[in-house]
């Protein structure tokens, strides 16, 4: 379910945030004021805030860990980008020093790029590696390390050719960790309860003025909407409208 939710595009978990937590508030203050239930809660009038603060700094805490742990990931996504993006540019450089063997070399690498874009970074589900990519990396390593490329660059711009290569291979496999990595459900059902908690603690210490506790929930849970939906926008870092995009791949053989 929680999966499901953050499939949505940023709008939508946005905005079911905000309905659920408004409806949640508006049920609050409802309880506390307007239904018969006021009668029974009118006994805790009085309770001083510091009894109610648990929630809160738990609520903050476990949301800061969860920001720090999507943002850690959607950093790494970019960086596992770029690095292929620099093994393909080294590539194409180095086979500069290959004359004879130059076009073979940018045509595997080329298919190699053309592979990832046009049907691994799409592939469903996502973070699944296509057997064409898979093909087109075994083919330019392949152009890299044969004999011709060696006798037309020489011993140390092969090595570096490989090297480049395997630097290709090494983000490419990051790329699909990453893309695979599954989404923390507990921690996420944590917050969101958290966050429920909050209100409650917040409705149950404004319990004396009602207009006070419209002003008091309004403003913990206009912030936790907008964290809450912050931190979902970056939670798939290969999917929805904020995923990383691919076009540092796509420019390292355009700006060849």
């Amino acid at each position: 379910m929680l999966a499901g939710w953050l499939d949505l595009p940023p709008w939508a978990i946005a905005a079911t945030l905000v309905v659920f937590y408004a409806l949640t508030a508006a049920l609050l203050h409802l309880v506390s004021f307007r239904w018969p239930t006021r009668r029974h809660l009118a006994d805790l009038q009085g309770m001083v805030t510091p009894f109610f603060v648990t929630s809160n700094t738990l609520f903050a805490l476990t949301v800061a860990f969860l920001g720090a742990s999507a943002w850690d990931t959607y950093r790494a996504a970019a960086q596992a980008v770029l690095h292929e993006r620099e093994g393909v540019v080294a590539v194409l450089e180095l086979a500069n020093a290959a004359p004879p063997e130059a076009a073979r070399l940018r045509e595997r690498a080329g298919q190699y790029v053309a592979s990832v874009l046009g049907d691994e970074w799409h592939k469903r589900p996502v973070g699944y590696g296509s057997p064409q990519t898979d093909v087109a990396l075994r083919g330019l390593l392949g152009a890299a390390a044969s004999r011709q490329t060696g006798a037309a660059a020489g011993p140390a711009v092969q090595a570096a050719l490989i090297d480049a290569v395997q630097r290709i291979g090494a983000a490419r496999s990051a790329r699909l960790v990453l893309m695979q990595a599954p989404t923390d459900t507990l921690r996420w059902g944590a917050v969101l309860l958290l966050a429920l908690l909050t209100q409650v603690s917040v409705a149950v210490a404004h319990l004396d003025r009602a207009r006070a506790q419209i002003v008091a929930l309004s403003l913990p849970t206009v912030a936790a909407v907008i964290v809450l939906a912050l931190v979902a926008a970056l939670e798939r870092p290969f999917d929805g409208a904020n995923q990383v995009s691919p076009e540092p791949l796509r420019q390292a053989i355009t700006v060849e």
